[in-house]
């Protein structure tokens, strides 16, 4: 506080212009007087209760969700003071959507319940109870979570968080947690999920990932049911979390921004932003780290292999074990740089490699120079990476059966790429993107 005409001053005021009760006495009569009216009048009937008793009796008290919050702050000065209170959004963020975070973190609230049962049970779901959270998921792409769920996921896409059991696939409530994430087909663009499903057997194939990933249907809806690598089933059933962290937390990133997880294409050593090199970078303070170091040079290579420009700080993470921190597996990874509309969007990756954003210039020369430019691993040792990981994403191109109805191109643009690479060519682009019928 500060001093200032007499009167003390709040050095840091309220953003919505709270004050203490007691300030209301420094205050000249026609000032206590609108301050009064403020809170009587943008209150109505809530008015006679104290502050206290209205943020923790009422507002408090479970009965309004975020929305009804949110419409009732915007009813008056006063009730968006109280409204805004982070107590309440807390307790409405879990009511609304669980504390069961990505890896081992749970977030709960100060009583330990939020209203939720004590042991947590699971809710069998049919063909039809499926399909419609799934048809939930679509519509409101609030990830079909009921109110009194653990469950968490964050991400864009409409998904479901389910439990499998060996009966078949169950809502988890309470305490329960999801062992599945679930990912129906948006009708409007169809083919992308099976080039999400196209690309986890591809990293299975390469060695880079070994979660389930399944292409099934129920009721009419098609959908993706993906194992979470995060979680692990014990005998009897339980489920036992494990601590993931991705590489933007691991970085430090201002996760308020989506842009910070990608590496700046204006400033490619922006200190608030991603880098290869700056996750190369983490990655080496970690015991074992060559190895670590190498994983991530693989990783690298798959993604360029993919044309997955979306291979952002974010789905790049940490599992942290009783044996020790490793790479999580390759997931989310998604064939995006084969369709033709790229050439006009200049098929900018998400990291640089070797300073350029475009994918078309990727070779494994600027694959192993990247790499190399971490100085944190041996060169020899580089090269070796990104050799190995070629010859085995090359592989399992090859091997890997093409599902049914994955995007027009996606298979000539990787076969191309991998023929490219082993060549010791840059990718440039398939012919399928180049013809002018386009």
């Amino acid at each position: 506080m500060s001093k200032g005409a007499g009167l003390l001053r709040l050095s840091s005021p309220h953003p919505r212009g709270v004050r203490p009760l007691g300030s209301l006495l420094l205050l000249e009569p026609a000032a206590q007087l609108a301050a009064r009216r403020c809170r009587t009048e943008g209150l109505g009937a809530l008015a006679a209760l104290d502050d206290e008793a209205l943020l923790h009796l009422v507002l408090g008290a479970r009965f309004l969700g975020a929305a009804d919050l949110a419409r009732l702050g915007a009813c008056s000065r006063a009730a968006s003071a109280f409204c805004a209170h982070d107590d309440l959004w807390r307790s409405a963020l879990l009511r609304e959507f669980g504390g069961s975070l990505a890896g081992a973190v749970t977030v709960r609230p100060p009583d330990g319940h939020d209203g939720q049962t004590a042991a947590g049970w699971l809710e069998e779901l049919s063909d039809k109870g499926l399909a419609d959270r799934l048809r939930q998921a679509l519509r409101d792409t609030d990830q079909a979570v009921p109110d009194d769920s653990r469950s968490t996921l964050p991400g864009f896409q409409p998904k479901g968080l389910v439990t499998r059991t060996a009966s078949g696939w169950s809502q988890p409530h309470g305490s329960m947690h999801s062992t599945h994430i679930l990912k129906p087909q948006v009708p409007n663009r169809a083919t992308r999920l099976v080039d999400e499903h196209y690309g986890h057997l591809l990293a299975q194939a390469a060695g880079l990932a070994d979660f389930a990933s399944e292409l099934l249907e129920s009721d009419g809806v098609t959908f993706l049911a993906i194992q979470r690598f995060d979680r692990q089933v014990l005998n009897g059933g339980e489920v036992k979390l494990i601590h993931q962290e991705d590489s933007a937390q691991a970085l430090g990133l201002d996760w308020r921004t989506s842009d910070a997880k990608f590496q700046d294409p204006h400033w490619p050593d922006n200190p608030a932003r991603a880098s290869a090199a700056r996750i190369a970078q983490m990655l080496a303070t970690n015991p074992g780290s060559s190895a670590l170091v190498q994983d991530w040079a693989r990783r690298l290579v798959l993604s360029a292999v993919l044309g997955d420009n979306d291979a952002h700080a974010k789905n790049v993470a940490l599992l942290h074990t009783e044996q020790g921190t490793g790479l999580a597996p390759a997931y989310d990874t998604v064939p995006s740089l084969f369709a033709r509309d790229m050439i006009d969007e200049g098929f900018r990756l998400a990291l640089a490699v070797n300073g350029s954003f475009d994918h078309r210039q990727v070779s494994v020369d600027e694959l192993v120079a990247e790499v190399q430019s971490w100085r944190v691993i041996a060169p020899a040792l580089a090269r070796a990476a990104v050799e190995d990981a070629v010859a085995a994403c090359s592989h399992a191109v090859r091997h890997v059966r093409t599902p049914a109805g994955v995007s027009a191109g996606l298979e000539d643009k990787l076969v191309w790429t991998v023929d490219r690479l082993g060549a010791g060519e840059v990718i440039g682009t398939s012919p399928w993107q180049d013809r002018k019928d386009r």
